[in-house]
């Protein structure tokens, strides 16, 4: 009988031996992993800041550029305002002119249609006799 203890003692042993080994290479897989996390990490890290920086200086870009855009629509705003008002005297000149001219011209108009229909009506009667 001791010798069948000795035997499960000693498969007992070499059972636990096996797992000790297996556990410390398993342990050093897991390190080896964990040291490429940090370094991924690392790198992820180290590209984020970059990013960073280069948002930033784009975001700077535009901000720069919209302020130039928002210096040149002011100053276009001004400009037509100045145009616009040189327009003004011309568009009141133009009313003033049509308003002279129009009533006179619709009379002519008028005329005109009533001489052309009344000669059109006269040259009917005659050449039907």
């Amino acid at each position: 009988m001791n010798i069948l203890i000795e035997i499960f003692a000693t498969i007992a042993l070499l059972a636990f031996v096996i797992l000790t080994i297996y556990a410390m290479i398993s342990l050093k897989n897991l390190v080896a992993l964990m040291n490429d996390s940090r370094n991924s990490l690392i790198q992820i890290t180290s590209d984020m800041n970059q990013l960073k920086d280069k948002l930033i200086i784009s975001l700077d870009s535009v901000n720069s550029a919209t302020k130039q855009i928002e210096s040149t629509v002011t100053h276009l705003e001004s400009h037509a305002d100045t145009i616009l008002g040189a327009f003004d005297p011309f568009i009141k000149l133009t009313d003033i002119v049509y308003d002279k001219i129009a009533p006179p011209v619709t009379t002519v108009a008028t005329i005109v249609s009533a001489a052309s229909k009344a000669v059109s009506a006269f040259v009917n009667v005659l050449s039907k006799k």
